[in-house]
C-alpha cells in the first residue's frame, strides 16, 4: 500500500508540474507583493539610483574585516597564494576585489548544502498541494474525506481527482486573498451548479409524476445561479475599480516624480557622487 502511494504521490507531482506551472504564472501577474486586502501602490519613489549586478548585495558591500579574514587564510594555508594577492591588492585594485569575491562564492559553495533543482520543484508543489488541502478540509469536510479515503483506496484516481479539485477551487483559494465577498460569491455560484447537475440527474430517472417538481427547483437553482454571476461580476468590476484608481494615484506620483527630477538633477548628481565617494573611503587598502 505504501508503495501504491508513493507512486501516486509521484505522478500527482508530474501532472501538477505540467498542468499548474502557468497557475504559477497567473498567481503572481495577479498576485502583486502588496497587502492582499488593499491592495496598495508601495514603492519607494525618492531613491533613483536602483542598481543591478549578478553578483550579490553581500559580495559589492565588501569590508576590510572581510578581506583580512580571507588573506589570514590565506597565509596558514597557501603561503604562496596570500603573497600574490598581497601583490595584487597594490597593484590593481579591482582585479584584487574581483579576485575576493571569487574566493567568497568558493567558500559559500562549499558549505552551503546544495538542492536539486527537481528536489525544489518537488518541495514547492508538495507544500502547494498540502496547503489546498488543508483549505480544502475547511471549506468542504465530506468532500475531503472522501478525497482522502480515495488516496487509500485507488491512488491512481486520487491523482486525478485532486488535479481536478485544484483546478475548480484554486481561483476561489487566491481570492479569499483580496476579497472574501468575491470568494464566497464564487463558491456559491459552484454550489449551484453542483445542485443543477444533481437536479438534471434526477430528472432523467425520475417518473412523470416527479419531473414537474424537479423542472420547478431546477428553474429556481438557475434563476438564483443567475442572481449570484450578476453580483460576482459586479464585485469584480469593484475590485478592477479599485485597482484601476491605485494604478491611477502611481502615474499621478511618478508624474510628479519626474518632474522633481528634472527640477533637481544637479543636486541629485551631487549627492550621488558624495555616497560613492565615501562608499570608496571606508575601505582601507594600506
Amino acid at each position: 500500500m505504501r508503495s501504491n502511494h508513493s507512486a501516486a504521490w509521484q505522478l500527482l507531482l508530474i501532472m501538477m508540474s505540467a498542468g499548474f506551472i502557468g497557475m504559477y504564472a497567473m498567481a503572481e501577474e495577479n498576485n502583486p507583493k502588496q497587502d492582499p486586502k488593499t491592495n496598495p501602490v508601495q514603492e519607494k519613489s525618492d531613491d533613483i539610483w536602483k542598481e543591478f549586478s549578478f553578483a550579490s548585495e553581500e559580495d559589492l558591500q565588501l569590508t576590510e574585516k572581510q578581506i583580512q579574514e580571507i588573506l589570514d587564510q590565506f597565509k596558514k594555508t597557501d603561503p604562496a597564494k596570500a603573497v600574490r594577492f598581497e601583490e595584487l591588492r597594490h597593484k590593481d585594485a579591482q582585479k584584487f576585489i574581483t579576485a575576493i569575491r571569487d574566493e567568497i562564492k568558493q567558500q559559500r559553495k562549499k558549505t552551503a548544502p546544495e538542492q536539486p533543482r527537481q528536489e525544489q520543484w518537488k518541495e514547492a508543489l508538495s507544500k502547494k498541494h498540502e496547503t489546498f488541502l488543508v483549505w480544502f478540509k475547511k471549506q468542504y469536510p465530506e468532500d475531503h474525506e472522501e478525497l482522502i479515503e480515495l488516496r487509500v483506496t485507488d491512488p491512481e484516481k486520487y491523482v486525478q481527482r485532486s488535479t481536478d479539485l485544484m483546478k475548480v477551487y484554486e481561483p476561489i483559494q487566491r481570492m479569499e486573498k483580496y476579497s472574501s465577498k468575491l470568494a464566497g460569491t464564487m463558491k456559491k455560484n459552484l454550489d449551484l451548479q453542483k445542485r443543477r447537475d444533481a437536479l438534471l440527474l434526477q430528472i432523467r430517472i425520475a417518473s412523470k409524476e416527479q419531473q414537474p417538481e424537479l423542472i420547478e427547483e431546477l428553474g429556481s437553482v438557475v434563476s438564483q445561479r443567475f442572481d449570484t454571476i450578476v453580483v460576482e461580476k459586479q464585485l469584480q468590476y469593484q475590485w478592477l475599480r479599485k485597482r484601476l484608481n491605485d494604478l491611477t494615484k502611481k502615474v499621478e506620483t511618478r508624474a510628479k516624480e519626474l518632474e522633481s527630477l528634472n527640477k533637481n538633477k544637479k543636486k541629485a548628481v551631487q549627492d550621488r557622487m558624495n555616497e560613492l565617494m565615501e562608499r570608496t573611503e571606508k575601505v582601507n587598502w594600506d
